[in-house]
């Protein structure tokens, strides 16, 4: 997985705490959200997919969370 990411020339993100996006929903997950976008390959793409699947959770609301900026 490394090599996702080794190619990040903007090393602007957000970052919260949050869930798991499918069951059991377990807020275990800490998230980073770049602010440009990364292009992966679709061998990359697919690879994501198989091991990760869909997301099968709405937008949730912010609620007591805290956004942090880099």
């Amino acid at each position: 997985m490394r090599e996702f990411f080794e190619e990040i020339d903007d090393k602007s993100f957000y970052y919260y705490p949050g869930s798991l996006t499918t069951p059991s929903c377990a807020e275990i997950v800490e998230w980073i959200v770049y602010k440009t976008p990364l292009r992966i390959s679709d061998k990359h793409y697919k690879f994501l997919k198989l091991h990760l699947g869909d997301s099968n959770r709405d937008t949730q609301p912010l609620n007591d969370r805290v956004v942090w900026e880099n």
